[in-house]
């Protein structure tokens, strides 16, 4: 599991044995995809010290590129030409452990870029953490809902609720996290 594991989500179940671990597991992997559907992005932690670099390529015409969530860039080229001269946006990312996304060049540029560096995230934000555990207990408990109907107490003693979208609370922790959509 990449967000959380089935150890997180069997203490926020309350279930004390292995027994349920697979549907668990299922559960977990399904609400990661779920995560990452929904905010349009994944969030897979890579680590400079340990991980290898990647180089992604890019066509660009101005002083700003963005790149997508990047730890830390290795090297940038231009048409086969190394650029040293560049400044990574957000500024304070690093510090927020958050990744940066746009690579800001010193002067306008045009034509191939590719960029190498470790693509992803410094860590799991634990709203996304969160949020996993909680859309995945919701899958985990879903054969206890017949017909995709969980039954929630109301004012008189009865009420039901449809379960077919992301949980309002998982939604609210991932917000800050989503990506616009990409118009083209």
């Amino acid at each position: 599991m990449r967000y959380a594991t089935v150890a997180d989500l069997a203490a926020h179940l309350q279930i004390p044995d292995a027994v349920d671990d697979a549907i668990l597991e299922t559960a977990l992997k399904a609400a990661e995809g779920q995560v990452d559907a929904w905010c349009r992005r994944t969030f897979d932690v890579v680590d400079p010290d340990v991980d290898a670099t990647a180089t992604r390529t890019f066509h660009t015409s101005g002083t700003h590129l963005d790149v997508g969530d990047v730890v830390a860039i290795d090297a940038i080229t231009i048409d086969a030409a190394a650029v040293e001269e560049f400044t990574l946006w957000p500024y304070n990312a690093d510090q927020d452990s958050r990744p940066f996304q746009t690579i800001v060049f010193d002067r306008h540029v045009h034509g191939k870029v590719e960029v190498t560096g470790w693509f992803g995230w410094p860590s799991t934000p634990p709203e996304v953490v969160q949020a996993t555990i909680l859309q995945a207990a919701r899958l985990a408990q879903r054969r206890n809902a017949q017909f995709g109907v969980a039954v929630v107490p109301g004012m008189d003693g009865t009420g039901m609720r449809l379960l077919a979208k992301l949980d309002a609370d998982v939604e609210l922790l991932l917000a800050p996290y989503r990506n616009k959509p990409v118009l083209i």
